[in-house]
């Protein structure tokens, strides 16, 4: 979660979409979900929306 814009406890985190990457389980917000195009920017496995 550490290259997430809006880390756990912001607003966009608690309101929006929270996807996760199905390699190395980081998790990230939608806003940052969709500047990385889906990919996760930890291990460039896919994010998968989880809420």
């Amino acid at each position: 979660m550490s290259g997430c814009n809006d880390f756990k406890g912001g607003k966009n985190w608690t309101e929006g979409e929270i996807y996760e990457c199905e390699s190395c389980g980081n998790h990230v917000c939608k806003l940052c979900a969709l500047s990385w195009r889906g990919v996760c920017p930890n291990c460039f496995g896919r994010l998968w929306r989880i809420s």
